[in-house]
């Protein structure tokens, strides 16, 4: 289930982040992680999670690696 089904299902989605740790950094995930897109944004990411990145990782990849994957699409 995506963050979006999940609230629908009553189940708020910053509760499903506490205990679960950053696949790229592996800092302990809880619920003030932000809210990232899974996909860039910009080439039309649409689906949200704050389950399985890093706030700190997901600034620093929106810093160096999206201005560059909106180039090359």
């Amino acid at each position: 289930m995506i963050d979006a089904e999940l609230e629908l299902a009553g189940v708020p989605s910053s509760n499903m982040a506490a205990g679960n740790r950053c696949l790229f950094t592996n800092e302990l995930l809880d619920d003030k992680t932000k809210i990232e897109h899974a996909i860039v944004h910009s080439l039309g990411g649409r689906v949200t999670s704050n389950r399985d990145i890093s706030t700190s990782f997901n600034e620093m990849s929106s810093r160096e690696v999206d201005p560059s994957a909106k180039l090359i699409y």
